[in-house]
This record gives C-alpha cells, sequence and structure tokens, in this order.
C-alpha cells in the first residue's frame, strides 16, 4: 500500500506582500485602498510577518475586460490588472513569499486568475490568506472553496453588468439621459473660468486654422 507523503508546512514569510483593490474611485481618493492597507499592515503584525511590497490597483476593476492580441496573433478578452500581474511575476521569482489580501474579492473575480494564482502556491508552497475571508489554496479542500467563491464573484459581477445595461436601455427608449456638467461651468451652472479660457482658445483655432495655431 502507497503511502501519502505530506507536504511540508509554508514557512512563515519573511517578504510578504500585501494586495488592495478598489473598483470604482473615479475621484481618485484612494480611501478604500488606504483602508485595507492599514488592515494588512495590522494582520500581518499580528502574524508576525514581515511586509515588504503592497501591490495597490486604485478605481481598478477585477471583472471588465479588454480586447487585446496575444503574441501569436489570436485576438482575446482579458482582464488587465498591471500590479495583479507583477504581483504573480514577483511571486513565482520568489521575491516575496506570502500575499496578503483584504478579501478574496478584492484578489479577483475571474477563475482563470484564480488558476494562475493557484499554480503558484502549490509549485512555491507559500500561503495567500485574507483578513475579512478564509482563504487556504495550500489545501485541496481550500482551493475547492476557493475555486467556488470566484465562480459566485463572477456570477455576481455578469448580473450586475447585465443589470446596468438593460436599465440603460430603458432610459435610452423612455428618452431619459443623465446630467452631467458641461465643460466651461461648473456643476452650479456658474461660468468656469479656466476651462472657458480652453474652449475661447479653441475656438480661435478653430477659426484660424488654416494659418495655424498658436498661443
Amino acid at each position: 500500500m502507497t503511502q501519502q507523503v505530506e507536504r511540508p508546512i509554508a514557512l512563515k514569510p519573511k517578504q510578504a506582500a500585501g494586495y488592495v483593490r478598489i473598483s470604482n474611485d473615479p475621484n481618485g481618493t484612494e480611501r478604500g485602498v488606504t483602508r485595507q492597507i492599514e488592515d494588512i499592515h495590522e494582520r500581518a503584525a499580528h502574524l508576525g510577518w514581515t511586509v515588504v511590497e503592497i501591490y495597490i490597483e486604485n478605481d481598478t476593476s477585477a471583472y471588465k475586460k479588454h480586447r487585446i492580441v496575444l503574441p501569436d496573433g489570436r485576438v482575446v478578452r482579458r482582464v488587465i490588472r498591471p500590479e495583479f500581474s507583477r504581483m504573480l511575476e514577483d511571486f513565482r521569482r520568489n521575491q516575496i513569499d506570502g500575499i496578503i489580501v483584504w478579501d478574496q474579492d478584492r484578489l479577483l473575480r475571474q477563475p482563470r486568475d484564480l488558476e494562475d494564482l493557484i499554480d503558484l502556491v502549490e509549485v512555491n508552497n507559500r500561503p495567500v490568506i485574507g483578513i475579512t475571508s478564509t482563504i487556504d489554496l495550500m489545501t485541496s479542500g481550500g482551493r475547492a472553496m476557493a475555486r467556488v467563491m470566484a465562480a459566485m464573484a463572477l456570477k455576481s459581477s455578469e448580473d450586475t453588468a447585465r443589470r446596468v445595461s438593460r436599465a440603460a436601455l430603458a432610459d435610452a427608449r423612455d428618452g431619459k439621459t443623465k446630467n452631467f456638467p458641461r465643460f466651461g461651468l461648473n456643476e452650479d451652472g456658474t461660468l468656469n473660468e479656466r476651462q472657458a479660457t480652453v474652449l475661447r482658445w479653441a475656438a480661435k483655432c478653430l477659426s484660424v486654422i488654416s494659418l495655424g495655431c498658436s498661443w
């Protein structure tokens, strides 16, 4: 009878990293990611981990896909997250040896991203943990739970996108439009002098475009 060999327990990270993400921050306040960073440092201190890097993706979707061309010429749609990709590469090269995230929902919403991370955890035998949710990619049961959570998160995003698209279509049919402040005016309708100056210059350029344009 063949005995199953247990894998060694992962060592305590000495060069851990934190990953933080907020999907929507149009004003660039970074309040959401700042709170996540604070919680990550607090958890690391509790665990005795040393955090050497924080990967920050503010105002970045883990769901929305973009059209890209692969090296072999195929055109596909992928989620583009430069900091997430950089983190995986650093993890692969052992420049970081553990990852703390606020929640799996902040880490990923695409099963493809999860599988890439699982591959690295299995090879490097290094942990990925969550603060508000349990993440255990070191065991088969933990990986199964993470896959279920990723699938549910993806479905939630798809459901939301479908509802938003349907509501926009209904508004368009009803002749409803969203009101945005016009360039050159403040939200209260008063003149925005800085923007108005740009508009005056643009109008002047259009009137003399055949002769060139300069300040």
